[in-house]
């Protein structure tokens, strides 16, 4: 009994599942309509003109697009029994038009003689047209009032005209599919001519860059190599490179004790809590600056005050000091002195820093963030000389101001030691 019971669930199962699966009978198409279509002698009274050979010509275009099918009904209806039995009708008529034209207009003994026939006439062609072309020819005798489907379908009785109707529906849904197609395909092709145009676009970009960074590493170099700087003691002119400036300088004895003092900036950063209220690491630096206060009396009298810092310039009361500073356009370049020098001690000190910045092609800072820039341009290639690059210029820009600050001093009073 259980094996009953479990072998009628199996076969329920099974019976649910092939019904699952098996596709529903697709429904057949109706093709009542075929029995109403034109016959031979309709679509002969229907197109026939004074004319014979005309006549003939015109019927037979017209019983050819019947039998061809194709411009009035799916290819599924075509290929239907019911009606390849119409098409066959179609096929004996155009036989028959064929046999008659041959016997009352026209022998078909010739090859001109059918093509003027199969093509020309039947073949539905224009008079004086080539077919072939398309274009006027007077060689090419067709049908004077060529046949037009709808010319045939006025034949159609409604059910036909229902067929007919899903014929023109397929056709537009078709040509909408192709017209579809061939847009997405023209975007796709767009699509792709303009990733290639960004493509190359970028490419040229990237090598325009890469060169571009080049020529301003070479440009670096080549400016901090050719910059001059020399000193006329004789004008008391200062030149570097394309810019002169004026060397000025206050002479005196110092009167009273110089004040020194020294000043510590303290910086730092972090501090408080993280997201989870964790302490976080505090940096701290400082650095040093040295201030000395200088009073000088000069030849007339006059008392100069001398602010300098980080300097750290060794003189005491009674010395004999001169401080120089260069000018242009009238104002104290660097807001700081480029040479101190104390006569009593016969000592001199000279910034430096002051002049490689003034001899440097552009601020020291610009020089790296353009190396680096001219780097990142060269895809990274450009570290392999810009890095190299910077520490010699920022060497070659202190050898060349220690050299101009021996030429000022020599200049000035050759008997003094650089200190």
């Amino acid at each position: 009994m259980k094996r009953q019971v479990v072998a009628a669930g199996l076969n329920a199962a099974v019976a649910a599942l092939l019904m699952m699966t098996t596709p529903a009978p697709v429904q057949a198409q109706n093709m009542s309509y075929v029995k109403d279509l034109p016959t031979p002698a309709e679509i002969s009274r229907r197109f026939a003109v004074a004319d014979l050979e005309q006549s003939l010509g015109r019927q037979c275009a017209a019983m050819d697009m019947l039998w061809r099918g194709m411009a009035f009904f799916t290819i599924r209806e075509v290929e239907k029994p019911e009606m390849q039995v119409a098409i066959q009708m179609y096929s004996e008529a155009i036989k028959e038009l064929r046999e008659r034209y041959a016997r009352e207009v026209r022998p078909l003994d010739t090859p001109e003689a059918q093509r003027r026939w199969n093509v020309r006439l039947c073949g539905n062609a224009a008079d004086g047209i080539n077919p072939m072309t398309g274009k006027p020819d007077e060689s090419f005798p067709g049908l004077k009032q060529r046949v037009t489907v709808d010319e045939v379908a006025s034949l159609f009785k409604p059910n036909v005209m229902a067929a007919y109707e899903r014929r023109l529906e397929e056709g537009r849904r078709a040509r909408a599919n192709y017209a579809a197609s061939e847009a997405r395909r023209a975007e796709d092709v767009r699509s792709r001519e303009v990733a290639a145009s960004v493509d190359d676009q970028l490419f040229f970009l990237g090598l325009a860059g890469q060169a571009a960074g080049w020529v301003l590493i070479v440009w670096l170099i080549i400016a901090t190599l050719t910059r001059r700087a020399t000193y006329d003691a004789a004008r008391r002119r200062v030149r570097i490179g394309s810019r002169d400036y004026a060397l000025e300088s206050v002479e005196g004895t110092v009167t009273g004790a110089p004040q020194k003092s020294r000043e510590t900036v303290v910086t730092g950063g972090g501090g408080g809590g993280g997201p989870t209220n964790a302490p976080v690491s505090v940096s701290v630096s400082s650095y040093t600056i040295t201030h000395d206060t200088i009073f000088l009396k000069g030849e007339q009298g006059k008392t100069h005050h001398l602010q300098l810092r980080n300097w750290d310039f060794p003189c005491a009361d009674g010395h004999e000091v001169d401080a120089m500073w260069l000018e242009r356009n009238g104002k104290q370049v660097g807001n700081d002195y480029v040479m101190m020098r104390n006569f009593t001690i016969d000592s001199s000190w000279s910034n430096t820093q002051l002049l490689a910045r003034l001899i440097a092609p552009v601020h020291e800072g610009v020089v790296f963030i353009l190396l680096v820039l001219g780097s990142a341009l060269t895809v990274g290639l450009g570290i392999v000389l810009a890095l190299p690059a910077w520490f010699w210029m920022r060497r070659h820009w202190v050898k060349r101001a220690n050299a101009l600050a021996i030429a000022i001093r020599d200049g000035q009073g050759g008997n003094l030691s650089q200190a």
